[in-house]
């Protein structure tokens, strides 16, 4: 198999959506490769990050493009596909990393709406005590 079955991690671009929002391949890739160079990861092919043989580097890798995500969420939106090969077997991260994305989101608004229903009752508090004071 390619690469000495090592496991391997390789982006797929969505030029169409790069193009108009003014951005390469190169600029969402910098961040990749940054680390990956950090890391001792090589990109043996343009966007195909070959892992060594120890998985450390390889669930490394994967965490650190979750919480790039995480941070970044935005830059989903350029690629096609995430596509991480191990043991010869192919996965598309892409809709795992939306759903984490999807999921966050689900979190923040639940968080936001238990603080403005907080934020009500205490005015509605402040409101109360101020009607019994007589000052609204």
């Amino acid at each position: 198999m390619l690469h000495d079955n090592l496991p391997i991690i390789r982006f797929r671009f969505n030029m169409e959506t790069m193009a108009t929002a003014g951005t390469t391949s190169d600029e969402v890739l910098a961040p990749f490769r940054e680390y990956s160079e950090s890391k001792g990861i090589t990109e043996s092919e343009y966007g195909l990050f070959t892992l060594p043989k120890n998985k450390i580097f390889y669930y490394s890798m994967l965490q650190y493009l979750a919480a790039y995500i995480v941070k970044y969420p935005e830059c989903l939106q350029f690629f096609e596909a995430i596509i991480s090969t191990v043991d010869n077997e192919d996965e598309d991260c892409l809709l795992g990393l939306k759903e984490l994305i999807d999921s966050l989101d689900e979190r923040e608004n639940e968080k936001e709406k238990a603080m403005s229903e907080k934020i009500v009752e205490l005015v509605d508090e402040i409101r109360e005590e101020l009607r019994a004071r007589g000052e609204l």
